[in-house]
């Protein structure tokens, strides 16, 4: 990934920084608590320390709790916060940033209003212009795989100068193709652990599949 050629202020620059350092993210997911502490553990033996989890998940409080009792390095993203009541609650649960699957000024308003640390959404060329205007250094490029994957990404840069976490249809084999890209700081995947695997119980596989993202990762950190 290359430098932007300008700050967009410490409040944006700081969410870049640790978007960019942590180059591979993991949506996690799963269906029973138990399952919950294990995996987060996994992860973090692998040698993550970002990991998102969506706001309509069932296990959100008890995820914030797991990772801020035993892993209090781990940075906590709130996934698909749709609205202020989204982002409001993320913030007083201890979430480390709140992210949109869309772009709307509303929640930007709000997020901004209350310094809540937030990434909006954009699909397109159009919104990429709108929230450089406003300020953003990161964006997520949601969904990324059904909007023109790595190619399309790739093709805004330079004349759109800002940092994308890629997300939506990654799977592991498309990991690298983002992560070479100039402009793509990190990309944030469901596609490692899949709920199948959790509905299984799989964890062979489970574990085969972390061990695969963990050398995607420290491949990506040279």
């Amino acid at each position: 990934m290359k430098e932007l050629s300008g700050g967009r202020g410490c409040f944006q620059d700081n969410l870049l920084r640790l978007i960019a350092e942590s180059r591979i993210i993991p949506i996690i997911d799963a269906v029973k608590p138990d399952q919950l502490e294990r995996l987060v553990d996994l992860y973090y033996q692998a040698g993550f320390r970002t990991l998102e989890m969506k706001m309509d998940s069932r296990f959100m409080e008890a995820f914030v709790n797991i990772a801020r009792r035993d892993y209090p390095e781990i940075y906590l993203l709130a996934g698909t916060c749709r609205s202020p009541r989204d982002i409001r609650r993320a913030s007083f649960l201890g979430m480390d940033i709140t992210i949109s699957p869309v772009f709307d000024p509303e929640l930007i308003k709000y997020a901004c209003l209350h310094s809540i640390p937030y990434i909006p959404a954009v699909s397109n060329a159009e919104m990429l212009g709108q929230v450089i205007t406003l300020g953003f250094s990161v964006v997520k490029f949601y969904p990324a795989e059904q909007k023109g994957g790595a190619s399309f990404i790739g093709g805004l840069y330079p004349e759109y100068d800002v940092r994308i976490m890629a997300t939506g249809g990654i799977t592991l084999d498309k990991i690298p193709e983002y992560l070479k890209l100039d402009n793509v700081a990190a990309v944030c995947t469901s596609h490692i652990v899949s709920p199948r695997l959790m509905l299984d119980n799989n964890w062979a596989e489970i574990e085969k599949r972390v061990k695969t993202a963990e050398r995607l990762l420290q491949e990506s950190k040279g």
